[in-house]
């Protein structure tokens, strides 16, 4: 009986033993492939920052090819406030103070905390922030046929990304203009070949433009006609500007919701025309809006933003959005008065003839003009203002003239008439 028990005891212990075996075998299996299975699926991954960058001036857009990340942050090394980073933005945009090289950061973290962070250097060169100034147009028309000295030629001009653009007649000096009008009237008064030339500047770079004229020469007196417009108004300047407004969470809010605003003042003596933004996402702020001064020097924005989930963590920064802002600045100038160019045309005796009148300058705010009128022979001044004439009187080689001048569309047409030659009239029924 004692034997039987034994046995039976010795089997249970070999059965236990067996059956433990088998129980590790079976769990360091399961723990062998369960680990991986938990790292691969339950385990996040490490984030990955990654981004490209292409550069337009001080404009550089960044694209995002990060993987892993739920939070983070980009630093664009200029001072500039931290932009939050977005998981599902491909792109960021920013514009840079000025030329130079600024580290680029972009830091990531995942669902567990896990950072990691990647620096470039984007390096911004004064050649890759001054556009090339481009002249698209440059056409020179004579303003009455023979071209025979003096001789006005009407320039039509068109320029872009020029800082600055400056006029060249035959020999004389440059002259310089910040606004080119479209078109421009100069008067040649020596015969033979002339060159007028375009000049456009912007930073270093310069694009020129020329064509050459030939003046015949003027074998006599002409009888010309000199017309100027004097406009007195005020000049107007205007400049597009980028700003950008940071909103950011207040370190000590606590709760859901956080009201913030920032405020931007122009320089002095510019006020804002025009101001457009582009509204940030609405799952990080909410109610944006702009308030501009009654003076037009100052704009506000203000809205509210949303605790993200992630701002649990201690890790993480308060939220900051950046608002891009597209200004349009304008200047006004005291009241002044401006010239134009001079018109000098061959006048027909007797006859008709058409004289353009000079637009004012670009960007003036005309609030009165005078036409000043002059009528030559040679170097005889035979009439002169102020006003128009209404039949004036003149005496033109020994012969008595009315001459008479009126506004039609843009131009001023002056008749010279002999008073001894009646004007025929239509009668009824001839």
């Amino acid at each position: 009986m004692a034997e039987e028990k034994a046995t039976s005891t010795k089997v249970a212990g070999s059965f236990k033993a067996l059956l433990t075996s088998v129980v590790g075998l079976v769990s360091g299996a399961v723990l062998m492939y369960l680990t991986p299975l938990v790292n691969n699926v339950v385990k996040p991954a490490k984030p990955m920052p990654n981004f490209a960058h292409q550069a337009s001036g001080l404009t550089v857009v960044f694209n995002n090819r990060s993987s892993g990340g739920v939070s983070g942050w980009w630093d664009f090394g200029d001072g500039s406030a931290l932009e939050p980073y977005e998981p599902g933005r491909d792109t960021v945009t920013h514009v840079f103070p000025r030329p130079g090289t600024y580290n680029v950061r972009l830091k990531l973290q995942n669902l567990l905390g896990e950072e990691a962070e990647r620096v470039v250097a984007v390096s911004l060169d004064t050649a890759s922030a001054v556009p090339q100034p481009i002249i698209e147009t440059f056409a020179v028309v004579p303003l009455t046929p023979g071209e025979r000295a003096p001789a006005t030629y009407k320039i039509i001009s068109q320029v872009k990304n020029a800082k600055l653009v400056a006029w060249a007649i035959g020999d004389a000096p440059l002259k310089t203009e910040t606004n080119p009008p479209p078109e421009k009237y100069v008067t040649i008064e020596e015969p033979g070949p002339c060159v007028l030339r375009l000049v456009a500047f912007n930073g270093e770079y310069v694009a020129e433009k020329s064509k050459q004229v030939w003046v015949d020469a003027n074998y006599g007196a002409k009888l010309t006609a000199l017309l100027k417009v004097v406009y007195d108004g005020v000049a107007t300047e205007q400049k597009q500007e980028k700003q950008t407004l940071v909103l950011a969470w207040e370190p000590k809010h606590q709760g859901p919701v956080c009201p913030v605003s920032r405020e931007l003042t122009v320089a002095p003596g510019w006020i804002i025309t025009d101001a457009k933004y582009e509204p940030p996402p609405r799952e990080v702020v909410q109610n944006i809006q702009p308030e501009l001064s009654a003076d037009r020097t100052r704009l506000r924005m203000s809205g509210e933003l949303l605790r993200p989930k992630s701002m649990t963590s201690k890790n993480v920064p308060p939220p900051q959005v950046p608002v891009h802002l597209d200004l349009v600045l304008t200047r006004r100038s005291a009241k002044l008065s401006k010239t134009s160019d001079p018109v000098l045309v061959e006048v027909a005796v007797p006859g008709t003839t058409m004289l353009p009148l000079p637009p004012p300058p670009v960007g003036f705010d005309v609030q009165a003009r005078r036409i000043v009128l002059e009528l030559r022979d040679g170097e005889q001044l035979l009439w002169q203002g102020p006003g128009l004439p209404n039949g004036a009187q003149v005496t033109i080689r020994n012969r008595s003239m009315r001459l008479t001048a009126n506004e039609l569309s843009g131009q001023l047409r002056l008749e010279v008439t002999d008073p001894k030659v009646a004007t025929p009239v239509s009668l009824p029924g001839r």
